[in-house]
């Protein structure tokens, strides 16, 4: 019988590199559904968002180069299905400005 736990994952202070936010458990499979960024700063930002394909090591943008008004925030309006090992990855154009929060529903 499939076990079903919410989660969340984030990192209060983005860099401008990808890096790992959350990373799909073995045997798991895991519905993302929110995501939101904010702007911890005065100044716009532009932010990324993608996501890392474990079965063919693709990486695909889900927000490219969006841009964030000072002490704003934008959400995701859609829900990202993931499988065993793939990954939600983030960036930031300035780094520290921005944080990131996601909802996930974890079904193992």
């Amino acid at each position: 019988m499939a076990v079903n736990t919410f989660t969340n994952a984030g990192n209060p202070a983005l860099g401008t590199s990808a890096s790992d936010i959350y990373t799909c458990p073995a045997s798991t499979q895991a519905a993302v559904h929110g995501c939101f960024v904010a702007n911890t700063s005065p100044s716009e930002i532009t932010t990324n968002v993608q996501v890392v394909d474990s079965s063919n090591g693709q990486t695909y943008k889900v927000f490219c180069e969006v841009s964030i008004p000072g002490y704003s925030s934008v959400s995701m309006d859609k829900p990202l299905n993931l499988k065993a090992g793939d990954k939600v990855q983030a960036f930031s154009n300035t780094g520290s400005a921005s944080s990131i929060f996601l909802s996930i529903l974890e079904v193992a």
